[in-house]
């Protein structure tokens, strides 16, 4: 019901989230978020990189922080496997602190492109879910906050996000 009052929209509260496309700042990348999330926005800077923040926990129940990695140049679609392949055992054998591991990271399909998730959860029973996409000359990594008790509607949301990661 809070999450619903926030929103302004406390009828809605069994109704999945309403997705609204948004450009990360001048990335050249864009996604589509739910409406109250695209409305809560912050920026962090960590080591030179910009992580951009959508949403707000436990005011909204789910957070999303994306950050477009530059590349050195394009990658040729005959490395993009190759380049994931290693994203993937990055994530498997260096965990985010104070986490614990929910599963493998694993290779993924995002919106038709290959891409890498792996969940974790945090000490404090946030669920994380990252996910790796290479996108010309850009490694884009989203990451993906839920509290344990969000509202069944918003059940997946984290990869119907994730699919729409794309250029502008």
């Amino acid at each position: 019901m809070a999450v619903a009052l926030a929103a302004g929209r406390p009828w809605a509260l069994g109704e999945p989230p309403a997705l609204t496309r948004v450009a990360v700042a001048d990335t050249g990348v864009a996604l589509d978020v739910p409406e109250t999330l695209a409305r809560m926005t912050a920026v962090e800077d960590l080591n030179g990189i910009p992580f951009h923040t959508y949403g707000r926990l436990p005011q909204t129940p789910v957070v999303f922080q994306i950050a477009v990695f530059p590349l050195d140049g394009e990658v040729p679609p005959d490395q993009v496997d190759a380049l994931l392949e290693q994203e993937r055992k990055t994530l498997d054998e260096h965990r985010p602190a104070n986490t614990v591991k929910k599963g493998p990271a694993e290779r993924v399909e995002l919106g038709g492109r290959p891409a890498v998730s792996v969940r974790n959860e945090l000490k404090n029973g946030v669920q994380m879910v990252s996910y790796i996409v290479v996108l010309g000359g850009r490694e884009v990594v989203l990451q993906a906050y839920s509290t344990m008790n969000r509202p069944v509607s918003w059940a997946g949301i984290e990869d119907k996000v994730a699919a729409t990661i794309a250029l502008q």
